[in-house]
Order: structure tokens, then sequence, then C-alpha cells
């Protein structure tokens, strides 16, 4: 398993607490010079610490690099996954069709608009085999060397990869859900984001450079 962080000092305890009740997982924390404590919280709850101050793609592709495990799974530092997510996740990959996989999409937000934004989450993630990076992306190793890693890019790094991975085979979306922090559609409203959200891909899509797609997500407030 392998989580980047940048700052998360107030999340990430959680999260490495729940994940510390599986089986046989390893944990990799790949640290963004972070400013808040976020490594020593790491090291604390036994996970491999690694630093990476140059993004996140190469931040997931330095977590793959000291890996040793047959199954990767990419974790946001403030997602919380079912208590049985190990069995889940080797079971759907036991599946020869399956090149990837993730968790339905939840956040501990209760408001009408962020359940409008789960339900059209889920839709895209299971109808189109487009999961985001918060729900908890999963794949063997073998896939994730075959397709070459994440692309060194700013910005939709997760976005890029399951794009190629869905011309590879199937992407499955699994019912059990993956809870995320809605703190970031609390900061800037549950619209706003989510509109910022569908700009970043358009523009990625039409061909923006991410660099630019980059400095506007930055810029949004």
């Amino acid at each position: 398993m392998i989580i980047p962080t940048l700052n998360e000092a107030t999340v990430l305890g959680h999260t490495l607490k729940q994940l510390q009740q599986a089986n046989n997982v390893e944990i990799i924390v790949v640290d963004g010079d972070s400013q808040d404590g976020t490594g020593q919280i790491a090291t604390q709850f036994g996970a491999d610490l690694f630093r990476v101050s140059t993004g996140r793609a190469d931040q997931l592709n330095k977590g793959v690099e000291n890996s040793k495990g047959r199954y990767l799974l990419f974790l946001h530092a403030d997602t919380i996954l079912p208590h049985n997510y190990d069995y889940l996740i080797r079971s759907a990959l036991n599946n020869p069709n399956t090149v990837a996989g993730a968790f339905r999409f939840k956040t501990d937000t209760s408001s009408l608009a962020m359940r409008i934004v789960e339900w059209g989450t889920n839709f895209r993630s299971t109808v189109l085999q487009s999961p985001y990076g918060d729900q908890g992306l999963f794949m063997e190793r073998r896939v994730f060397d075959e397709m070459g890693g994440f692309s060194t890019i700013p910005i939709m790094e997760d976005f890029e990869l399951i794009r190629r991975l869905r011309r590879r085979g199937i992407i499955i979306t699994l019912r059990e859900q993956a809870m995320t922090s809605g703190r970031r559609w609390q900061q800037l409203g549950t619209i706003r984001t989510t509109i910022i959200n569908q700009l970043m891909i358009v523009g990625f899509l039409l061909g923006v450079p991410a660099e630019k797609l980059r400095y506007l997500y930055r810029h949004k407030n």
C-alpha cells in the first residue's frame, strides 16, 4: 500500500490505525516535505517512510519502487477503507480479466449536494470504469510495471493512468465503500469543487498543458 502525503498530520494517524487491522499488508508513506509532523506519524504507526519533493506522480512511483508485494494499493491519506479491504482486493484481482479496481466513493459529509456528487462519481466509476484516486486504486504489480507506472506529470496522474488501464482490461468498482474526508468540498463548497474537478478533466482531455492545469488548480481560491 502506497500513501502519498503532504502536510497530512491531522488525518494520517487515523488512516494508518485502520489499515493495520489487515493481514500481511506493507504500508509505505511517501512524503513531499511536510512541515507538520506527517513523517513522524508515519513512522510512529510502523509505516516505511520515504521522501520525494518532486510531485505526487514521483511519490507514487517511488513507493512502488520500494514495495515488495504482488498487489499495489494507492490510497489518499484521508481515505478510510472497509475492514476487510485486503481480502476484497485479492479476491477482485483473482479474476484474470480485471486489470485494476477501486472502492465505491463515499464522503463523511451528509449534505444532499454531496449525495448527488457521490452518485455521479459512482456512476462514472462503475459504468465508465473511471474511478478517482480517492477511491483506493488497486492492481497487481505486474500490471503497473507493464503500464510503465504513473506518468510524471504535475497533475491528473491517476486519471491518465486509469485511461491507459481501461484500454487494457476491466476496471472493477467494488460494492464496498471507501470513506473519504469531505474537507475539500466543505472548504470551497460542493458545487464549486465539483466544477473545478470537471474543468480539470475537460482541460486535460482537450490537451491543456498539465503545468497550466496545476497552476489553475492551485490558484482556484
